[in-house]
């Protein structure tokens, strides 16, 4: 059996592939000519969330703890629906990018350090 799916058209030509909540006359919201105050409602709603602000933003992350910080508050407010997932995944991927970067840092001091350290007992140990 085919599975039944809207009969409206999208803005580009074909036909739309929505299958769930259609109307008796076989419409999606969003194609329901008797569903049209609904859906421009729901369209409202929608345009209303995109313009909200995240509420706290946090300082810029500077260091391992903000990267933490911001982690959370990320997902608290995508979890709330102030932060659409889009924005939530670009700013998931630059905290990534910090974190990577924040390591590679403290790598090459431990490094530096240890290099110092070495040249110090290397002097001592020929001095004997």
């Amino acid at each position: 059996m085919a599975e039944r799916r809207c009969r409206g058209k999208t803005k580009a030509g074909p036909r739309c592939k929505i299958t769930i909540n259609l109307s008796r006359d076989g419409y999606c919201l969003m194609h329901d000519p008797k569903r049209a105050d609904k859906a421009h409602a729901m369209q409202v709603l929608g345009g209303h969330r995109r313009r909200q602000k995240p509420e706290n933003i946090p300082p810029a992350p500077k260091t391992m703890d903000d990267v933490v910080k911001w982690s959370s508050w990320v997902a608290h407010q995508t979890a709330k629906g102030l932060l659409d997932p889009k924005r939530a995944r670009e700013i998931t991927t630059a905290l990534r990018q910090l974190t990577a970067g924040i390591n590679i840092r403290d790598v090459q001091r431990e490094a530096r350090e240890l290099r110092k350290q070495l040249k110090e007992m290397s002097k001592r140990g020929s001095k004997r």
